[in-house]
């Protein structure tokens, strides 16, 4: 049976769940990793781990990781997104935390990713209990960043759980 989320990349889920206060830091999983959490089979897996929070746990976050770190946190502009982002690595796997992340997309257009009741869930996977980004707001997102095979294959899921 294919593994869905390799090894390395659990112990570092593992990792953060432990280390990572849901209660006290409003953050969640996202991206491909988030995809596969829920039950998407992507077939070239998923190198890195997204978290996304706000600027206050973009901050609380890098504290808590600081051994992990390989980029302070601070505010960065980028092509893709705007943002408090900050890197580490955990387990040789490449953690991205982005805290008040406002996507950008090539017609000017943008829109700011928050984590409400409404955008976040929980899932259980390996013993785990890991926020993520619901799959309604990824597949949004994906839509307006155009990349539509994802979408497809996100809102393929979601018609199967309804």
């Amino acid at each position: 049976m294919k593994e869905l989320i390799p090894k390395r990349h659990m112990e570092a889920l593992r990792i953060l769940v432990e280390l990572l206060p849901e209660k006290e830091i409003n953050w969640a999983i996202m991206g491909s990793t988030n995809l596969v959490l829920q039950g998407i089979d992507l077939e070239y897996g998923t190198d890195d781990i997204d978290i996304l929070t706000d600027k206050d746990g973009a901050f609380a976050i890098e504290k808590i990781l600081k051994k992990f770190m390989t980029k302070a946190v601070g505010f960065r502009e980028v092509e893709k997104f705007k943002a408090y982002h900050g890197t580490f690595r955990i387990n040789n796997i490449h953690i991205d935390v982005v805290g008040d992340m406002i996507n950008k997309i090539p017609n000017g257009d943008t829109w700011k990713e928050n984590l409400t009741k409404e955008t976040k869930t929980i899932v259980f996977y390996d013993a785990l209990r890991i926020p993520v980004v619901s799959l309604d707001r990824e597949h949004h997102a994906y839509t307006k960043r155009g990349r539509i095979e994802k979408a497809k294959m996100i809102k393929e899921r979601m018609a199967k759980e309804s």
